[in-house]
């Protein structure tokens, strides 16, 4: 989990990783160059199932991302944002799912989408199987980054473009589909805060 200025959201954020059902796990959180009190609110946590770095460079996420994978020493990798909330059995439903498809490289769960004010705005259903997935691989991938979690040695293998700005997760789902196996546990097991879209980022990233 890279982190970058997100003082008022990390500490739920790491709560809902304690709350996990499934125990086995290890966060490893880098501090993005943050200028706000992400570090001080991150050295709040005792959990020593929590690792955090801070270089005091800003590097980008994508750039961070890669980091973390050198230094992952499990077998799989789970992505999450610090500003989103994982539902406690997140984990355990997609370690499962890994678990009995063992022809699947990545899998993504369904989300619900919340304001910054903590209102639900919706939700994003996502199908389950490969093929579904990746019917329009130019205008979208049907998974959802926040909720990537996969094999280690894929992840190594495809690695993140440190200059796909803002889209460094569909970046990597085009480079690796066809020589890949996605899949999605269909339910909601994650919430994702959506803020206010800027059109300046929205164009960066198409």
């Amino acid at each position: 989990m890279p982190v970058y200025n997100c003082a008022g959201t990390l500490s739920q954020t790491i709560r809902s990783l304690e709350l996990q059902t499934f125990r086995d796990w290890k966060l490893i959180m880098i501090d993005d160059g943050s200028n706000d009190r992400t570090s001080e609110v991150a050295r709040q946590f005792q959990d020593e199932r929590i690792v955090f770095l801070c270089d005091g460079k800003h590097r980008g996420l994508p750039a961070r991302l890669n980091e973390i994978l050198q230094l992952v020493q499990t077998r799989y990798f789970a992505r999450m944002d610090a500003d989103d909330i994982a539902y406690p059995t997140r984990l355990e439903r997609q370690l499962n799912y890994l678990e009995t498809h063992p022809e699947i490289d990545l899998v993504g769960t369904g989300i619900a989408v919340f304001g910054r004010d903590g209102t639900l705005l919706g939700k994003r259903t996502v199908p389950e199987h490969h093929a579904s997935i990746c019917e329009s691989p130019h205008r979208g991938f049907f998974l959802a980054h926040p909720t990537f979690l996969g094999k280690v040695g894929w992840f190594r293998q495809y690695g993140y473009r440190e200059n796909a700005i803002r889209c460094e997760d569909q970046d990597l789902l085009l480079r690796s589909y066809q020589s890949s196996r996605f899949g999605n546990v269909p339910d909601i097991l994650l919430g994702y805060r959506e803020e206010r879209l800027l059109a300046r980022k929205i164009l960066t990233a198409r």
